[in-house]
Order: structure tokens, then sequence, then C-alpha cells
């Protein structure tokens, strides 16, 4: 090839010579999925650190400078979640402080106070500066210790009975109001109220009660209050239900406690 060639047709044979998919999608899809993933809380360079592709070509999709998109970039752009962006290698790098945030308050609401959050916190941070501290972004190592704090404390109430007071009049969401799976989602809402009946699929109930009914057909918080209450009727542990409904066991102990469930797995043991 002669020096004068295009750079770009020296990166095009190259690529075809090691094998590289240069073909091209349209653009229209992954644009619309980035601007859901801005409206979640990411930023454009989070986008890219995620995908694995360089920030400006998250900023040349975004900003219309594309028609088309190499397909290898516009498959890893598409497989990026906000989940995904907590499980950056990076400790030092920033992620949404929703979750981390929802916690707090979250054990402040079971009556947990700052020093005994900040010590089950691996890392030495401050929840207090955490909670309230300007901006929406903090390190992933933050998120990481406040997550861990959470997961040792929130299942059994804090010493401070002023501490839940104060957090109630707050309107603080505790620990079982959450699904650990939505919890740092800007988009969801804490479970605080009963939640509607609505119509309920016998059929899907009857198939997440028998194991199956995969992950990809989430019951509907009436039908789960459902299943949950008929398997814990025949005697399975808060941990069966989970697996079986695809949930976590904090959601299967919040709907029996919001629906007065009892437990009877000792009774059949």
């Amino acid at each position: 090839m002669s020096a004068s060639a295009p750079a770009y047709y020296k990166r095009y044979r190259l690529d075809v010579a090691q094998g590289v998919d240069r073909s091209y999608v349209d653009v229209t899809v992954v644009r619309a999925h980035l601007h859901r993933l801005l409206a979640a809380g990411m930023t454009r360079r989070g986008i890219a650190i995620a995908a694995g592709v360089s920030p400006t070509t998250v900023g040349r999709v975004l900003d219309g400078h594309y028609a088309a998109c190499q397909r290898a970039a516009a498959t890893r752009l598409l497989a990026v979640t906000p989940e995904r962006l907590l499980t950056r290698p990076d400790p030092d790098g920033f992620v949404p402080a929703v979750g981390a945030r929802r916690r707090i308050a979250a054990l402040l609401a079971l009556g947990w106070r700052h020093a005994d959050i900040e010590q089950h916190m691996p890392t030495r941070h401050r929840s207090s500066v955490v909670l309230n501290q300007a901006g929406q972004w903090i390190t992933r190592q933050t998120h990481d210790a406040v997550t861990t704090a959470y997961d040792a404390l929130s299942m059994r109430p804090g010493p401070s009975a002023a501490t839940r007071a104060r957090a109630a009049r707050r309107g603080y969401a505790p620990p079982l109001a959450w699904d650990d799976d939505t919890i740092d989602d800007p988009a969801a809402r804490p479970a605080l109220e009963h939640p509607d009946d609505g119509d309920i699929d016998q059929v899907a109930v009857e198939r997440a009660i028998a194991g199956d009914l995969g992950p990809d057909r989430p019951l509907t918080p009436a039908e789960r209050a459902l299943a949950v209450a008929t398997l814990a009727r025949r005697g399975h542990t808060d941990t069966d239900i989970a697996a079986r409904l695809h949930i976590t066991d904090r959601t299967v102990l919040r709907d029996r406690q919001s629906n007065h469930i009892p437990s009877t797995w000792r009774a059949a043991s």
C-alpha cells in the first residue's frame, strides 16, 4: 500500500486481516439505548468504560455524527446496563450514588446510627457525607463499602429509637421496602404501601410455584404475594421460595410481612 493511502483504509485492511467484523448496523437503536442509560444516571464516560469503547465513540453516536455504527461497537454498547457500571474493575471510578444513599437511609430507618454503619464498612468512609453530599456520583469503592454494611445490618433492628424516629420523619424507606435487584435503579420506588391486587394470572402463579416459570416472566406484586403465601403454607423456607420465584430472600420476607403471611417451615421440618 502506498504511503499516501488514507489511514482509514490501512486500519480497514488490518482489521480484515485479523478477522475483525467491520460490518455496520443502524445507529438508531444504539442511540436510543444510550439515552436510556443516561436517563438512568450513567455518564458518557461511564458508558464508554463499561462498553470498552472510547468516549469519543459514545459522544458521536449520541450527537448524531454517525448514521451507522460498527457492529462490534454496537454489540458492546447495547450490552451495557446500569448494573454493569457498579461492577467496573476500577475502585476509584465513579458510579451513581442513589443505591448507596438508599441503603444508608434504610439502615437509619431501622435505628442504626451513622457510627454503627461506619463500623461495618471495610474502608474508611463517612456514611453521613455519602448521604448528604452534593452531586450524584461516588466512587465504586464507597458504594461497595456501604453495600457491605447494608448486608450486615439490614435484617435486624438497630439500637437507636431516636434515629429510627428521625428517619421516619424524613420519610426514609426501610430495607424491606426495597428489592435487592432494583435498589440501585434510579427509576425504582420503595414498596411502602400494599400493592393493588390487579389481575392475577393463575397459570403463571402455578408455574412459578412449580418452579417452571423462568426469570424472563417476573410475577406482578399480587401474583408474587399469592405464590409466596402458597409456598410458605406448604412449609418452604424463605430461601427455597426465593430460589423458586427468582427473587431475593429479603423480597420474600418483605412480602410475607406486608401481607401477614406466616412461615411454617419449622412445623414442616
